[in-house]
């Protein structure tokens, strides 16, 4: 398959890590890979560990926990973790669920698309159109320098194999102090940052940002991150200083679209 395989790496080490962890004592967890239908690979993990009931089911690769009991289970705090193995296997175009009778164990079950072969005929040519077409889609944003903002290393990780991975240089702050030490030292193009943080949120960097001394700082374009959708929440962020809203857990094909718009954007603040 086309995959980067670090970052496949790290998804199904955390996924087995899941799977052990809550296995019972000299028990086992199952694996099984094998081919499945319109070219894809079918990845089963079973462990025979504490099951989760139907309603908590849906939150599993949640990266904060319910705080309806009947949402919970003991599986949870790993929430972050699979929240993660879930954003990397989206972004390789596959899928993963998990399935439960709700007492006797989990099994998480990953699809992943294989990578067609071409036909004999005029081989080399469709070689050279998906060689090509592949190149243009992973420098999108070639050139292009991205400050992301997250105390969230899962999410920080996430947002920033992304960017990466379509060209982009990315310099990582896990706080708004971080943040702003790294505005003046670098020459950044784009400013993707998270809402929720402590002691300064993101509403709190963007305030610094737009009323720096600093002409390049102040009109620097800018995302919010946040798991927060209304439009009220929409609103607030547009009124802060930011240009765009994204939605936790980011959708790799939006984020990557909105640096791409943003970059090169002069801003006017008054």
């Amino acid at each position: 398959m086309l995959a980067d395989g670090a970052r496949l790496r790290q998804a199904l080490i955390g996924l087995f890590n899941s799977a052990i962890h809550f296995a019972p004592e000299k028990g086992t967890v199952e694996v099984c890979l094998r081919p499945s239908a319109r070219e894809m690979a079918e990845l089963t993990v079973h462990d025979a560990g504490v099951g989760v009931d139907a309603d908590a089911l849906p939150y599993l690769f949640s990266r904060q926990r319910p705080t309806d009991p009947a949402k919970q289970s003991a599986r949870a705090k790993y929430g972050r973790g699979l929240g993660l193995v879930r954003d990397i296997i989206d972004l390789h175009g596959g899928t993963i669920k998990a399935e439960t009778d709700g007492e006797s164990g989990v099994t998480f079950r990953v699809t992943l698309p294989l990578q067609a072969s071409p036909r004999a005929v005029r081989v080399e040519k469709v070689r050279e159109v998906e060689e090509t077409s592949r190149a243009e889609l992973r420098s999108r944003l070639s050139g292009t320098r991205v400050l992301i903002v997250d105390d969230d290393p899962d999410a920080r990780e996430v947002v920033a194999a992304i960017l990466r991975h379509y060209g982009a240089s990315v310099i990582v702050a896990t706080s708004v102090s971080t943040a702003l030490v790294a505005l003046r030292r670098e020459q950044i193009d784009v400013l993707v940052a998270d809402l929720g943080m402590p002691i300064e949120d993101g509403y709190d960097l963007i305030r610094q940002v737009r009323s720096s001394e600093s002409e390049r700082i102040a009109r620097l374009p800018a995302a919010a991150l946040t798991a927060y959708t209304t439009e009220e929440d929409r609103d607030r962020v547009l009124a802060a200083g930011f240009q765009f809203h994204l939605a936790k857990p980011v959708d790799p094909a939006v984020l990557v679209a909105t640096v791409e718009r943003l970059r090169g954007e002069t801003l006017s603040v008054h």
